[in-house]
């Protein structure tokens, strides 16, 4: 298979705008709110003018013949360098660089998550895509006090147990370490085996050892607050903030308790290119040692083309023994003693 990349600037493909022969391209993909980047280096010894700051770039890669669709990005930086004359550019997801980073006050009021995310998405152009289970979880009140939209989000999403991004002209709101993506659909299991990487690595930590994790809501009928419980044993980590609601708390606490799960296995791998390999994709890792071997989800992917052709880098952690969201034991459990700070 012979390595492609194809890259369109402002929609005409860039070998047509007189920037230079192309050296390079690095996509970064990353979990969360963290920003996907691209980076594009050019021999540019002919010292062609830079690229427009804001000037969308949209980039394939993969092998010929159908090289594999990478996103959309706006330029938001270039360098140049001499004496050999490299232009090299940086572009982040296309939206993190609209008003969406604007502060604004407001307070939302008995709604739901969904329609919280819908609404913003709307005043920003931007499509929806949201988790099922998370978008129905409703929002007594919540206040956005001079702070972005993209932050409020982040803080929405944490609170949540979910992830959000901002990706080719939509946002994305997904629980957090799920088996599912955001649009429901489950996610396919990519299978991963030594003869597909060229080196890799794998650790173990504890993080302290926690078997559970509590957090709390009020309950404004009787009065006190109240503990959620996810997972069971001693240490327990016992999370201070006060959500909104039982749901809210109970996502949190399943949240908390999923990210001490994927903690304890962590690792990477480098290979030839893997262009359908995304960030949050499920792995199963074959053949690679008994400790090692397992499920894991992967926590950032960055595809690299240049000369010596396409190269896939992973960095992967824990699924967890309950990733998809649901209170381990079964529900959540009210702490009858201790219910009170």
């Amino acid at each position: 298979m012979t390595p492609a990349a194809r890259i369109t600037l402002d929609g005409v493909e860039i070998s047509n705008k007189g920037l230079g022969v192309l050296e390079s391209v690095t996509i970064t993909d990353e979990a969360g709110v963290k920003s996907d980047t691209c980076e594009i280096s050019l021999d540019n010894r002919e010292g062609f003018a830079a690229v427009a700051i804001g000037a969308e770039v949209r980039v394939w890669l993969g092998y010929e013949p159908r090289p594999v669709y990478m996103g959309s990005y706006k330029v938001d930086s270039w360098s140049k360098e001499g004496p050999l004359r490299r232009l090299t550019v940086s572009a982040k997801s296309a939206e993190l660089t609209s008003e969406i980073k604007a502060s604004k006050v407001r307070s939302w009021h008995d709604t739901t998550v969904g329609a919280i995310v819908r609404k913003i998405a709307g005043e920003h152009g931007l499509g929806a895509v949201i988790d099922k289970a998370v978008g129905a979880r409703k929002i007594e009140h919540i206040d956005q006090t001079s702070e972005s939209d993209m932050g409020f989000l982040s803080r929405l999403a944490g609170r949540q147990g979910a992830n959000f991004k901002l990706a080719d002209g939509k946002i994305l709101f997904a629980a957090r370490g799920s088996r599912k993506l955001a649009s429901g659909t489950n996610k396919p299991a990519m299978t991963v085996q030594p003869s597909m990487v060229s080196s890799w690595s794998a650790s173990a930590e504890e993080r302290g050892g926690h078997k559970s994790v509590k957090c709390c809501y009020m309950d404004h009928d009787a009065g006190e607050r109240v503990y959620v419980t996810a997972g069971s044993g001693k240490p327990c980590h016992r999370d201070r903030r006060l959500y909104g609601s039982r749901a809210e708390a109970e996502a949190a606490a399943r949240a908390q308790f999923g990210d001490l799960e994927r903690s304890k296995m962590t690792g990477q791998f480098d290979g030839p290119g893997m262009p359908e390999m995304f960030a949050e994709a499920l792995l199963s890792l074959k053949g690679f040692d008994p400790d090692v071997d397992g499920e894991y989800l992967a926590k950032s992917v960055t595809h690299t083309f240049s000369a010596s052709g396409l190269i896939t880098s992973v960095s992967f952690e824990t699924v967890g023994s309950d990733s998809d969201g649901s209170m381990v034991d079964g529900n959540a459990e009210t702490v009858d003693s201790g219910g009170k700070e």
